[in-house]
């Protein structure tokens, strides 16, 4: 499992196409995501956990490396 190392939590937008799959594409905003949050595959940063409990605003939602 590759990921990118991250200090700290950055934003996605929430119509950011992700993997939970592979070959399976959808947008973030249509994944239920639990308050432990959810870790997907995201083109070019590699296996991310989501969360959407981070007041990001703008359609953005705060994702981190995951582990």
């Amino acid at each position: 499992m590759l990921y990118r190392e991250r200090a700290a939590p950055f934003g996605i937008a929430d119509n950011r196409k992700v993997s939970l799959e592979r070959g399976k594409l959808v947008q973030v905003k249509s994944l239920e995501i639990p308050e432990s949050g959810l870790v997907v595959y995201l083109k070019e940063f590699g296996w991310v956990k989501v969360q959407n409990d981070v007041p990001l605003g703008g359609g953005m939602m705060c994702a981190s490396a995951a582990k």
